[in-house]
């Protein structure tokens, strides 16, 4: 086993938001698939807490958080501060042994010296285009209805800007874009969406919850069947997958990426806004992105198909 090194300072105590998830950790968990878990629902959630019962357990934990620091530091400019804990849990039965089990309250945080992304940053036009606030409890029928409204009369700007919380992305905010496209394909053929999307930092300090903006626009379809694919999972460092789009798209006049899962998603959404704020700072042009359901799936964390998208990313002047 590889030694772990930790850092130990004085600090105020750790304080979750209220809906942060409880991890529990046994001998049998995979540290790399803990480490995927960890960094995205600290991510999405603001912190969470782990609990590991017994030495493997515990050192699995403590591997899969050292790993959730790095990702967390290298794709979001985020900290994971941890706090250490030990829960006793009594024995079931009399004359059972007390075990003893680690507690690890983990809270992100922004990094400080950290030199922050380009990322396409909302264009002062878009203050003209009606804002719909997206929200976790928000029912992606009627958002898709509200959108799809919007649609029907073309205009250079955007006919509406979303701003939707990182855990509204995948099954509320990309389920009524792509609901909203197919009623505008059905009316007609050749009409379609686009978005342009850009994460914001303006997360209240109580939540610690990022939000992406999400400027819709009226688009025709464009063939993309000779496009690259590039395919991404949790393991994808945003930063390789932002170049790889750029280096796509100066050869070729649109690139697929393909995401599989919410965490996957996010990590495709998140390089796609890093690539167009690097070439619209560097050649003045902006990207733009057309939403479908991708052809594969597979188990998701809760056992359930986890959902696949297809982001067609093209190139347009500003």
């Amino acid at each position: 086993r590889r030694p772990l090194l930790i850092h130990l300072s004085p600090g105020s105590p750790v304080e979750l938001p209220g809906d942060a998830k409880e991890v529990r950790v046994s001998s049998q968990t995979d540290p790399e698939k803990l480490a995927t878990a960890l960094s995205y629902d600290a991510a999405t959630h603001g912190g969470l807490q782990v609990s590991a019962a017994g030495p493997a357990a515990a050192y699995a934990a403590l591997r899969a958080g050292a790993a959730a620091c790095r990702v967390l530091s290298e794709t979001r400019g985020l900290r994971l501060r941890t706090q250490f804990g030990v829960r006793m849990i009594q024995p079931e039965s009399d004359g059972g042994a007390v075990q003893v089990s680690l507690v690890l309250t983990m809270c992100a945080e922004q990094a400080v010296a950290r030199k922050a992304a380009v990322r396409m940053k909302p264009r002062a036009a878009w203050s003209g285009s009606e804002h719909l606030k997206v929200a976790a409890s928000t029912e992606h029928k009627k958002l898709c209805g509200a959108v799809a409204g919007r649609l029907r009369s073309p205009q250079a700007e955007p006919c509406c800007v979303l701003h939707a919380p990182i855990r509204a992305i995948g099954q509320i905010c990309l389920k009524a874009l792509i609901c909203a496209q197919s009623v505008a394909v059905h009316a007609d053929d050749n009409c379609g969406l686009e978005f342009e999307v850009t994460q914001s930092g303006d997360a209240s300090a109580e939540s610690h919850e990022d939000a992406m903006w999400f400027a819709v626009f009226q688009a025709d379809r464009v063939d993309s069947s000779a496009a690259e694919i590039l395919t991404v999972s949790n393991s994808t460092s945003a930063l390789k997958l932002q170049s790889a789009v750029r280096d796509v798209l100066r050869r070729k006049p649109a690139v697929i990426v393909e995401a599989i899962g919410p965490q996957a998603t996010f990590i495709a959404l998140d390089a796609i806004s890093v690539a167009g704020g690097n070439l619209e700072s560097a050649e003045g042009v902006r990207l733009r992105v057309r939403p479908e359901l991708g052809r594969s799936s597979s188990p998701g964390r809760d056992g359930e198909p986890a959902t696949s998208y297809r982001f067609v990313v093209r190139l347009v002047a500003v």
